[in-house]
């Protein structure tokens, strides 16, 4: 399975790179989300926007963002904040993988 996300991960940052997602993404980086608990169902807050639902394990696509400093914050999506408000910082150009840990 892991294999598998990995694989998937992998084709979808080869696809962005070459596809691109539009527009000028000189100032972009990518960001994805990934749930490690073994139970739980999560949700990331990602500057306000909940970016969906996801179940353990999973891995969601890439996204671009521009850089400079973002909000995330980890839910419970059948409600309940699991933690505090981070403040990532991005770098224009680097791909970021955001995990949730219980």
């Amino acid at each position: 399975m892991k294999k598998q996300i990995g694989l998937i991960a992998l084709l979808m940052g080869v696809v962005f790179s070459v596809v691109g997602c539009g527009g000028d993404s000189s100032d972009d980086a990518t960001v994805a989300f990934r749930n490690d608990s073994a139970s739980k169902t999560v949700c990331a807050i990602w500057d306000g926007v909940n970016t969906g639902a996801l179940y353990p394990g999973e891995l969601s696509a890439s996204r671009a963002a521009n850089a400079g400093t973002h909000t995330i914050k980890w839910t419970n999506c059948s409600g309940g904040d699991l933690t505090t408000i981070g403040w990532p910082n991005l770098v224009e150009g680097y791909s970021y993988t955001f995990p949730y840990k219980d």
